[in-house]
């Protein structure tokens, strides 16, 4: 608008108006408010009951065509913590829920890709469920409630493990299924104010952290409309 509108005052807002919306989203430190309000409070070890199972959510692998090898991403803290937790005894058994957000490839399942990963890492298999089908949180919400009514476990109380700036979502299709649970979030992305120079620095990566605030943002609104949360 700025550039080819006619008439000037339409220029003026264009211009005023972009380098706003770049002021505010090159800003890392709103970018770091943001997502810290987004995301689900801390909770610390000692703050989580002894809880038979835990079910983890996928959003962790990224399938590529010209490698075999597992790829995997920036929320892979959701199955490390959840391996954590079971070498520490917090937790007995694993139910990984994760099956192909592919529309191209439905046969990618997240859940299996990650079976051996888990295992090698002292997991042991009968310890370990896989939830395939899901290919959305409101999806694992509801697959899952399904495994845990197959297995007479509806009544325990799980742990739910889930990225921080998730959690908000996942609590809410979790508990609209009717399932008891104790969200323990992990993969915290914002960061610890310090108040040196680099927070008045316009950054690239503020535009990144935006993209997770407004794709989970939109994503809660959807889900509160279509009922699913």
């Amino acid at each position: 608008m700025g550039v080819f509108a006619k008439r000037n005052s339409l220029q003026k807002i264009g211009q005023i108006g972009g380098a706003i919306l770049l002021i505010i989203f090159t800003s890392p430190i709103l970018s770091n408010l943001a997502l810290k309000k987004l995301e689900w409070t801390p909770k610390g070890i000692d703050e989580v009951p002894l809880i038979e199972t835990a079910v983890v959510l996928g959003g962790m692998v990224t399938f590529q065509d010209f490698t075999d090898q597992l790829q995997l991403n920036g929320n892979v803290e959701r199955i490390e913590e959840a391996i954590n937790l079971y070498h520490e005894k917090i937790i007995s058994t694993i139910i990984l829920s994760g099956g192909s957000g592919s529309v191209i490839d439905p046969n990618q399942k997240e859940a299996k890709a990650l079976e051996a990963f888990i295992t090698k890492r002292g997991v042991k298999s009968k310890r370990l469920l896989l939830e395939v089908n899901s290919r959305n949180t409101f999806e694992n919400a509801v697959n899952t409630s399904k495994l845990l009514d197959s297995l007479g476990m509806a009544d325990q109380p799980i742990m739910l493990i889930t990225s921080a700036f998730h959690m908000n979502r996942a609590v809410r299709c979790f508990q609209k299924q009717g399932v008891n649970i104790i969200p323990f979030p992990v993969d915290f992305k914002h960061a610890s104010f310090d108040w040196s120079p680099s927070w008045l620095i316009p950054s690239a990566t503020a535009m990144t952290t935006w993209e997770i605030v407004i794709r989970e943002g939109v994503g809660i609104l959807v889900y509160k409309i279509t009922g699913y949360a």
